[in-house]
């Protein structure tokens, strides 16, 4: 049930996406998109780690303290927030190129409390593997979110309308989820209350804020300061079309990621962690890079055209930034199963690492693309950094789980130049004049990359039945 939330709820989102796009402008979708960023940043610092170790303390006394002093916490995060955002919203709006967003801004510390509440009881509620709670939580999000936005949006709200959906929808999970699972820990934890109790069990736990809220921060700057960078060096209509671009290409791929990682981790736990460890790693690598590399190239070359027709003809720049962010998110699609290895291999230092030079490489490419004036530079310059670090980090993973350089480096040449063998013929009709060739040519691309899936699997059957 779990499982079908988690996919449900991003496909609500998704498929509601071709009516906002037409009730919402450009503008207004950016500004959303920074409000957005900044929020996810914002959430990663809330509870400072103290919601993490709830599932895992042996004492319920324990973990109970540690939920209020995540609610403590986030709660006062929020309310520091409210000042510097009330005094400093104009020049807020005017850095991220949001001025739309400056009467709204209230609304950030409101979400970021429903958010971080809803962390800190979420980890309640797998504590005690109350999986329906979550599961009616997360579709009442979704639901609420999509049809709060699409109602204010018929409406004639401007940017308003998208920000309250998010936030209805985030404190609806969060009342979902409290209601059942988060009032009776609290009172537990309170009764009586005790400052000295709840500091005490603070200081047991006091690893967490110190290293595991900071690795999530990065981790989530990673993704989320591009959509600020953008903002900042392009104003709130570019972002627009970044974050439409970047949901419609990695929406799809990140609810199938959570089915191939969790059968990953499942067939790892059971392996050894030598030479069963090393095939099964690279072979999953293999099999997503059939699956999804043709697609991700078909896709790109479409996608202006398919933005236009699905989302309206002013988004057609969101097409232009899907084909240059494809190839990316197919990559990091691929490796997706990869990070477990780290876990297994307790490389966790060395992944940190990672994820600073790709943040760093990351800004970098923005900035440099920004000082040359061009957004579309800027996103080409994003995307190429990110395929160099997602190929490098997904190498290194797979070198460290027991493969050898030379057998990467051959499947990564391999299935990279059959993709585009398979994809010439729909890239050579449009070099050809006139319009006869194109559904042809698109037909024997898709008809080849099936026949190698199919291929592919007669060969593994064959391969599992003999002796």
């Amino acid at each position: 049930m779990l499982t079908g939330a988690s996919t449900v709820a991003p496909l609500l989102l998704l498929m509601a996406q071709p009516l906002l796009t037409r009730l919402y402008e450009p503008s207004e979708y950016g500004a959303f998109g920074i409000f957005e960023a900044s929020l996810a940043i914002c959430v990663a610092l809330s509870a400072l780690g103290f919601n993490l170790p709830i599932p895992v303390r042996d004492s319920d006394l324990e973990a109970e303290q540690l939920l209020l002093i995540s609610v403590i916490t986030v709660a006062l995060l929020s309310l520091c927030l409210y000042l510097p955002l009330d005094v400093y919203k104009v020049e807020i709006g005017q850095l991220f190129g949001a001025e739309l967003l400056v009467p709204y801004l209230w609304l950030l510390p409101v979400a970021v409390f429903c958010s971080g509440c809803y962390q800190a009881f979420n980890s309640w509620a797998l504590r005690r593997g109350a999986f329906p709670d979550i599961a009616r939580a997360r579709f009442a999000q979704g639901l609420t979110q999509v049809a709060a936005q699409v109602c204010l949006g018929l409406m004639g709200m401007n940017v308003l309308g998208l920000l309250a959906g998010l936030v209805i929808g985030r404190m609806s999970a969060l009342l979902a989820l409290a209601w059942k699972t988060g009032i009776a820990p609290l009172k537990a934890a309170a009764s009586p209350f005790s400052p000295r109790a709840l500091g005490d069990a603070a200081w047991r736990n006091r690893s967490f804020p110190m290293l595991a809220s900071w690795s999530s921060v990065i981790s989530v700057l990673s993704l989320q300061a591009s959509v600020l960078l953008v903002g900042y060096w392009h104003g709130a209509e570019t972002v627009g079309f970044f974050s439409l671009a970047f949901l419609v290409v990695a929406g799809p791929l990140h609810i199938v990621n959570g089915a191939v990682v969790q059968a990953f981790l499942g067939e790892a736990s059971t392996l050894d962690r030598g030479s069963q460890l090393a095939a099964a790693s690279l072979e999953l690598f293999r099999s997503l890079s059939r699956i999804g590399l043709v697609p991700a190239l078909l896709f790109a070359s479409l996608a202006p055209d398919l933005f236009g027709a699905i989302f309206g003809d002013s988004w057609r720049a969101a097409g232009e930034f899907a084909r240059l962010l494809a190839p990316a998110l197919i990559i990091s699609f691929i490796g997706a199963h990869l990070p477990a290895i780290v876990i297994l291999r307790g490389e966790q230092r060395r992944e940190l690492q990672f994820s600073c030079s790709h943040l760093a490489a990351r800004v970098a490419a923005l900035t440099i693309g920004a000082l040359f004036g061009a957004a579309s530079l800027s996103v080409g310059l994003y995307a190429m950094v990110s395929i160099l670090f997602l190929l490098s980090y997904d190498s290194w993973l797979l070198r460290i789980a027991g493969n050898s350089p030379g057998k990467i480096a051959r499947l990564l040449l391999g299935e990279g130049c059959i993709a585009l063998l398979l994809v010439s013929p729909l890239w050579l009709s449009n070099a050809l004049p006139g319009e006869e060739y194109f559904w042809p040519a698109l037909f024997v691309s898709v008809v080849a990359w099936l026949a190698r899936l199919v291929s592919s699997v007669s060969r593994a059957e064959l391969s599992g039945a003999g002796p």
